[in-house]
């Protein structure tokens, strides 16, 4: 299985690709263009 979601607001646009061959450990990549991410933790 594999896929790519790439949404876009004016300048700004990320791009996530996922693949998942089911004999490998699945794999995502994000990448983004005219803004920031920012990491935050979850609250248990």
């Amino acid at each position: 299985m594999a896929g790519m979601l790439s949404p876009s607001k004016d300048e700004q646009r990320i791009s996530i690709n996922f693949t998942d061959s089911g004999f490998t450990p699945a794999e995502v990549e994000v990448s983004v263009i005219g803004a920031g991410l920012e990491a935050s933790s979850a609250n248990k």
